[in-house]
């Protein structure tokens, strides 16, 4: 089964540390039509689905998960309801309707999938200003469909984008990668000094020296790696956030 998840959706939860709830919901909403009664059993079958080590880690996601409201519960019938993907949009103010698609049968890459759903959106922003510089330039469409897919994507950014530090940032890129959700590409620039100089040349550029290295014979400056997305996008309806 296929969900378009909302990519503000997907960096909201990285952002607030709402991950393993939000996975758990994915995968609800891909087991039931939007409602069904979680009993014990319930509960260890879904721990085992999600690779959890007890039913407990999904009460006290499913307990979160109820206190955003992106379930209800019925005390009376003890029926779960699990919320529709716009109400989460209209929680968290969504600027965006762009939503990356993911297979719930990889649910145990969740992780990985939002991690690459905000880091390839990204790569698709440049590609998108990138078409409609070269429109506006009077290039034609078939020269900017030609462009290279690959664009920067600073590991910085990621983190300051997501208020995370930036090895966080580096492990969720490489968890993305690793599950082939982005393709990633090293950006080296040349710089025209040979190798054999470089202790010199980093001396005097101290403010880019450490991302100096040598290769080929020649030195090189290395800048934000390129990104190509590996997942799939469209655009949702437009909400009311009112």
């Amino acid at each position: 089964m296929y969900l378009y998840l909302p990519v503000d959706l997907c960096s909201w939860a990285i952002t607030n540390k709402f991950v393993p709830p939000f996975q758990l919901y994915v995968h609800l909403k891909g087991r039931c039509s939007g409602k069904m009664k979680i009993n014990r059993e319930e509960l260890k079958t879904i721990a085992k689905e999600l690779s959890l080590k007890s039913e407990k880690t999904v009460q006290n996601n499913l307990n979160k998960l109820i206190e955003k409201n992106w379930v209800g519960y019925n005390d009376e019938s003890g029926i779960y309801f699990i919320r529709g993907l716009d109400l989460m949009r209209k929680e968290i103010v969504s600027k965006f309707r762009v939503a990356a698609r993911f297979d719930t049968a990889d649910i145990l890459k969740f992780k990985a999938f939002i991690a690459g759903a905000f880091i390839g959106n990204l790569a698709n922003w440049q590609r998108r200003k990138k078409r409609a510089t070269e429109r506006n330039f009077g290039r034609s469409k078939q020269i900017a469909r030609q462009s290279s897919g690959y664009f920067p994507v600073s590991t910085v950014a990621m983190a300051k984008i997501l208020n995370i530090s930036v090895s966080t940032a580096f492990i969720l890129r490489e968890l993305a990668r690793e599950a082939g959700y982005i393709y990633v590409k090293k950006n080296l620039k040349p710089i025209p000094v040979k190798a054999r100089y470089i202790k010199h040349f980093k001396k005097a550029n101290e403010d880019i020296a450490n991302r100096v290295i040598k290769y080929r014979g020649q030195l090189h400056l290395r800048e934000s790696d390129l990104i190509q997305a590996g997942i799939y996008f469209k655009s949702r309806k437009k909400i009311e956030t009112y």
